[in-house]
């Protein structure tokens, strides 16, 4: 399976140096590992220049999601592009080989791999049926045709989840599917988690891919997670995080979220 590795990047070292290496150690490795790269200082930028086969700087515009993926994927080379995060580190030298096997076995050119502690293999196949408007691809690590993402491309003004709003475009387009696997066979180490990144999420989610999610029954729910962290579990931070969605999906009924991209 020629492929190549792109990975968005900024300020991700040394972590990014175990990402590179150990998509090197793979027993299907990439014909290219390539960085897009959002304006790292210049020490870190130099020094991921020297490990790298192809790096491209996009920082000459404000950070977007989709644009540093289709600025890669129009740069890329081979037929396949694995998309991975700088923040994500495969721990089994023959995982994406089993990975490419599991996806001839469905029958299906495009997926994603899943960091599951608690899960050694689980694969699952997701439809326009059975797409939730959560459990589709996931850019931390996903796979397919270059082509499909040329013909495609993420779009950028979807502020984040522009993995879940390209499956549902992908799936509407009439594909039979993709295959998601979940496995503790690859680590997600994201030390950048935090309520404004979950808070773009939700309203990304209920803009572009799933409407439903700013419906009156979703912002009472919200409202009731909300009540139910502060005076049961008194997590005021989750409680004030909860109450915010719930707001902001209120008001995104009215008028469309004003949010930047940000690279967390």
């Amino acid at each position: 399976m020629e492929y190549v590795a792109l990975i968005r990047t900024f300020n991700s070292l040394p972590l990014v140096l175990d990402v590179i290496a150990a998509l090197r150690a793979q027993t299907c490795p990439p014909a290219v590992i390539m960085a897009v790269d959002s304006g790292s200082e210049p020490a870190q930028a130099a020094q991921l220049r020297e490990q790298v086969d192809q790096f491209i700087d996009v920082s000459g515009k404000p950070f977007n999601y989709a644009r540093s993926i289709n600025v890669g994927v129009a740069a890329a080379s081979a037929p396949n592009v694995l998309i991975i995060s700088s923040h994500v580190v495969v721990r089994d030298d023959k995982l994406l080989e089993d990975f490419f096997q599991e996806l001839s076995k469905t029958g299906m050119e495009v997926g994603s791999l899943i960091a599951k502690p608690e899960q050694s293999w689980l694969s699952r196949t997701v439809t326009d049926a059975t797409f939730t408007g959560v459990n589709g691809l996931t850019n931390s690590c996903s796979f397919g045709p270059a082509r499909f993402f040329r013909e495609m491309p993420f779009r950028e003004e979807v502020f984040a989840s522009e993995d879940q709003e390209w499956t549902r475009r992908f799936l509407d387009s009439g594909a039979a599917g993709m295959t998601i696997v979940e496995t503790s066979r690859i680590d997600y180490l994201n030390k950048n988690f935090n309520f404004r990144k979950k808070y773009n999420e939700e309203m990304a989610l209920a803009t572009y891919v799933d409407r439903k999610r700013m419906g009156a029954k979703s912002i009472l729910t919200w409202m009731l997670k909300s009540a139910w962290s502060l005076g049961v579990r008194g997590d005021r931070a989750k409680a004030l995080h909860r109450y915010q969605v719930a707001v902001g999906l209120l008001k995104a009924r009215f008028k469309k979220p004003e949010i930047n991209s940000k690279y967390f």
